[in-house]
């Protein structure tokens, strides 16, 4: 049987999971050199937004950057360059 921490611990791996796949689906759909603007995508938790994104960056998926600010994220590429 499950105690309530590790219930509670299991719901963020989900949350973190989800946010993190919602956030490269959007983004892997835009054309390379296309930007969007944070504040419209993420109107609820545009700070959450860009955690995903520099998490997903940090692991790899370097086709992505942020603007100096982190207004806008650019895909700058089309493929995954994985850094050796």
């Amino acid at each position: 049987m499950l105690n309530t921490y590790t219930i509670t611990i299991m719901k963020r791996i989900i949350l973190f999971n989800y946010a993190h796949e919602v956030a490269f689906r959007m983004l892997s759909k835009l054309p390379v050199g296309g930007m969007i603007a944070v504040d419209e995508v993420a109107k609820n938790d545009p700070q959450k937004f860009i955690e995903c994104v520099k998490d997903l960056i940090d692991h790899g998926f370097y086709m992505f950057e942020f603007s100096n600010d982190y207004k806008f994220v650019k895909r700058i590429n089309t493929i995954l360059e994985w850094k050796r």
